[in-house]
């Protein structure tokens, strides 16, 4: 049997997918391998070391990765582990599929009897499983292979069959090859696979970088890219060969049609499924190599600008700038924001919500781009000759962990590539020894909560812990629990805006909105919900409350510069800590309360700086290039926590205040993987901090218009 039904679910072994009402579920590689694992289980007990080793027969992973495995299967069946319909935990143990199969039995025909015994049609299915293992190891060990085809199924084509991160494709100039990065080495790298049955396989970059978002020139001779371990935009030969440098700042290349010149933003990669950042500006470059010139000013038009296009003439550039579409106009330096998100001066695009990114149809005519509408997502054009848009049925269903992005048209402008990128969300929890080195590897507090979990605060005793969840359809929503992430519970029903802080009586501070130019400084009782209302601030962003309860410092002003504001709790003006040029923010006071890290900018990079109270000019902490965002200190006062980026990888670290001198405290070493807001305990003997893994397949499928 090569199809299993069950509901108005179909998993079909031979075509490597898995269907809901007939619609192909978006499911990784190695989720799908899992699931049909499962199915063919015939309802016993698979403990999770049978499954890792189905799954991943030569490599060793932790269960956390099987957890996410599971948490995915389930939220594309619209499956709950309480009360499973299709796949039951069972506790400390495994899992069971409890569905029965249509019209037929218990499948105990083509399933192990017990482990290590299997049948001839678990034989044959470990075979095929292995035979695909073979040629992605050739593909490994040889830089090309003679690979089987991809999965196609429904006109999608499936390019990327390994696991990992796989994304950011671009359509080689004739159609036939599809180059993207992906992690399958360990670091990631460019490669080029072919389209057609049979087509080889090519490994082009081999450094160790954390190489992507590769671009094809207009003759096909090379590709630009952008490294994040040496940093700015390297052009290597298309079928593999010396890297030279182009530029030692900046992310997303893209050639102008004539192939002289490449397009690219000023912002360095802070994740590696970003689209942009909230100051990045265009660059233009000579594809030759040359000194780079600034095409856009930083926040006019307001807005982070990211996704720039040529047009086909290479006369004009489209990109987005917030939640806009700008055309500029390269001969004469003139710009135009296209009439939507305005429903009346862009009929058929009424609506449209959030847009993301944004290309030139081959002919000119036409805008596409990916955007929301209710709860899904969609795709969207806009006649550039008649002001009227159009779009798709929907594509994917709204899902806060998954996202469709990277995409790219091809030469005749008749296929669509994209990325299907999907985000693990999760809090970990790290114990500490008494000199404060990391004593055990760090374990996740939350796995049953699968939305985004983020700015994770201890209670000043250290008895309790907040932290915020990204709940669909409510916002963001404040959580406490114990220390340990024992009985997590919303504290009260209160949307906030960002952060919320404990105060010395055990109750949460924070601020919500209050109208478009107005913020609410309030106190919870996390116990009983009870709401009191503190004082009035102005537009305010991320929030600290002080140690003794006092002063809340918080990031005012506005983008792309914003500053650091200090006020009373009790009332009175707030006055500027700190308001330098280049901007500051995200506050974190030390634990006596005399002074304030904070992080400032140099260039594109952030770096991490200390401030008295009472305000003065701040001294730099930290000296590495890279990512410096603070948010705790030491219990002793002598060292700022954050979460910093270097050469392209996210760890924790922990910076002496007085030397700089840092200390990295986690182990992490794949671009993949970001952390981010570490929470040092009072007692000092764990650090609880934000993470989040992503992975990510390559698709290919037929555009919605003629």
């Amino acid at each position: 049997m090569t199809a299993y039904r069950f509901d108005d679910v179909e998993v079909d072994a031979e075509a490597f997918q898995a269907r809901k009402a007939g619609v192909p579920i978006p499911l990784e590689p190695k989720a799908f391998e899992a699931l049909l694992y499962l199915v063919r289980s015939g309802g016993r007990l698979v403990t999770k070391s049978e499954l890792q080793k189905a799954v991943w027969p030569a490599t060793f992973v932790t269960e956390s990765a099987l957890t996410r495995l599971i948490a995915q299967v389930r939220r594309e069946l619209k499956d709950e582990a309480r009360g499973a319909r299709y796949i039951e935990t069972v506790p400390t143990r495994g899992y069971r599929f409890v569905a029965r199969l249509n019209g037929t039995s218990a499948p105990a025909s083509v399933v192990p009897t017990r482990p290590g015994k299997p049948t001839a049609l678990a034989v044959a299915a470990g075979l095929g499983v292995l035979a695909i293992g073979l040629v992605l190891g050739l593909a490994r060990r040889q830089g090309s292979s003679g690979a089987a085809a991809p999965p196609a199924t429904g006109g999608r084509l499936l390019v990327s069959t390994a696991t990992g991160f796989n994304a950011y494709p671009a359509f080689s100039p004739d159609g036939s090859s599809v180059a993207f990065c992906s992690d399958r080495t360990g670091a990631l790298e460019i490669w080029i696979r072919g389209l057609a049955p049979g087509a080889r396989e090519l490994q082009v970059t081999s450094d160790g970088k954390n190489n992507v978002q590769p671009a094809w020139s207009p003759d096909g001779r090379l590709l630009a890219y952008t490294s994040m371990g040496e940093g700015g935009i390297w052009v290597v030969p298309a079928l593999g060969g010396v890297p030279r440098q182009v530029t030692r700042f900046g992310s997303r290349p893209v050639w102008s049609p004539d192939g002289r010149t490449l397009a690219f933003l000023s912002n360095e990669m802070a994740q590696i499924d970003l689209l942009g950042s909230s100051t990045s500006r265009i660059w233009l470059v000579p594809a030759a190599g040359g000194e780079p010139r600034a095409l856009t000013e930083r926040w006019n038009p307001p807005g982070g600008h990211r996704s720039v296009c040529f047009s086909p003439d290479g006369r004009r550039v489209a990109f987005m700038a917030g939640n806009r579409v700008w055309l500029l106009d390269l001969d004469r330096g003139t710009r135009s924001a296209l009439g939507f998100p305005d429903a009346d001066r862009a009929p058929g695009l009424a609506d449209l919500g959030a847009v993301g990114e944004v290309l030139w149809s081959r002919d000119g005519r036409f805008i596409i781009g990916v955007g929301q509408q209710a709860h899904a997502l969609v795709l969207w054009r806009y006649d550039l000759e008649s002001g009227r848009g159009e779009i798709s049925a929907p594509l994917l269903a709204s899902d806060p962990a998954q996202s469709l992005k990277h995409i790219a048209l091809d030469a005749d402008g008749r296929r669509l590539a994209f990325a299907l990128v999907t985000n693990h969300p999760d809090l970990m929890s790290m114990s500490l020894g008494k000199d404060g080195v990391p004593s055990a590897e760090p374990v996740s507090l939350f796995p049953s909560l699968s939305s985004r979990k983020s700015l994770p605060l201890f209670s000043l005793d250290g008895a309790r812990l907040s932290f915020q969840v990204w709940r669909p359809g409510e916002g963001v929503v404040i959580y406490t629990s114990a220390s340990d992430g024992r009985d997590p519970a919303p504290a009260g029903n209160v949307p906030i805006l960002a952060g919320a802080s404990w105060n010395p009586e055990g109750r949460l501070v924070l601020v919500v909105r209050d109208g478009p130019d107005r913020r609410r400084l309030i106190e919870i009782d996390p116990g009983s919900g009870r709401q009191r209302l503190l004082r009035d601030l102005p537009p305010a962003g991320w929030m600290r409350l002080s140690p003794d309860g006092k002063e809340v410092a918080f990031m005012c002003g506005g983008q792309p510069v914003f500053a650091v504001c200090v006020a009373g709790v009790a009332g009175g003006e707030p006055r500027r800590l700190l308001a330098p040029e280049s901007g500051a923010g995200w506050p974190a006071w030390s634990p006596d309360g005399r002074q304030l890290a904070v992080e400032l900018y140099d260039g594109e990079d952030t770096y991490v700086a200390v401030v008295p109270r009472e305000g003065g000019t701040p001294r730099r902490v930290t000296l590495e290039r890279g990512q410096s965002w603070p948010h705790s200190w030491t219990p002793d006062g002598r060292s700022v926590v954050l979460a910093g980026q270097r050469q392209g990888i996210w760890n924790v670290f922990a910076a002496n205040v007085e030397s700089g001198r840092e200390r990295r405290l986690t182990r992490y070493e794949r671009a993949v993987v970001n952390v981010r807001y570490p929470a040092w305990s009072p007692a000092g003997d764990r650090v609880i901090y934000e993470y989040s893994e992503v992975t990510a397949n390559v698709w290919v499928a037929p555009l919605p218009w003629p």
